[in-house]
């Protein structure tokens, strides 16, 4: 009802000062009051700035219930998810997920050998009503190796190798988020959040990262990574976020 109001308002005011130029009022008044001559061109431009504050006051207003519905979708979207780890059948859908959203993307045969090596590095986001799986993230804990290999921007040249990647999570371990994608909007978030709680459950100490895609770039540069070399670029170059102090 105050939306309407703020309309009426508005519209009344806009067509009173649209009657007040076009019946030239505010000549009228200048003729027959000539002291008050010099100020009559405030009448029109007052009941324009009304109008304007007024509309202004509205479009901010429906901006917020338009951002406070969203908010609301978007946080029963993410209830209506689960994450849980990958089995090995789950591995061709995750795979064909990463290759149609990230594209360049280990083979599936490297991907299982991962998997085989450490089975807690994939998680699925599943959506609750329908089942299907709609993203994944990909952790795995660097070895001293790999951490080397990761810094000189050599992980992913040829094939995996196993040897940089360690068989379990441990404390204050460093970490490669290999991938992380979604087959929609609600996909996406999910694993954002999901992949946050599970750097924090497993007690991490830095997370690197290489973005490949513009939404990897966004992450990045929302979650303050920073460059491991001044050279290095958002979309070509390897960053690190440390999660915690030693």
């Amino acid at each position: 009802m105050r939306d309407y109001l703020k309309t009426g308002t508005a519209v009344f005011f806009a067509l009173l000062a649209f009657l007040v130029s076009a019946y030239g009022v505010d000549d009228k008044l200048a003729k027959n009051y000539p002291s008050i001559a010099p100020y009559t061109f405030l009448i029109p431009l007052a009941m324009l700035t009304v109008t304007g504050l007024m509309a202004l006051s509205l479009a901010m207003h429906l901006i917020i219930s338009v951002f406070e519905r969203l908010q609301r979708i978007w946080g029963t979207s993410l209830r209506n998810t689960t994450v849980s780890k990958c089995a090995f059948s789950d591995l061709p859908v995750i795979h064909r997920l990463a290759a149609e959203k990230v594209g360049d993307v280990s083979d599936l045969a490297q991907t299982q050998a991962l998997y085989n090596h450490n089975k807690d590095c994939f998680r699925k986001i599943v959506d609750v009503k329908t089942q299907a799986v709609i993203g994944y993230f990909c952790v795995v804990p660097l070895t001293s190796k790999g951490v080397a290999q990761v810094q000189e921007r050599n992980l992913l040249s040829g094939t995996v190798d196993l040897d940089n990647f360690a068989k379990r999570f441990a404390k204050g371990s460093s970490v490669y988020i290999g991938s992380i994608a979604g087959a929609n909007t609600k996909g996406a978030a999910a694993a954002v959040e999901q992949l946050k709680l599970f750097l924090m459950n497993k007690d991490c100490l830095k997370a690197f990262a290489r973005p490949m895609t513009k939404h990897g770039v966004r992450l990045v540069k929302n979650y303050g990574f920073a460059p491991v070399s001044t050279h290095d670029r958002v979309g070509t170059g390897v960053f690190v976020y440390k999660i915690r102090q030693i």
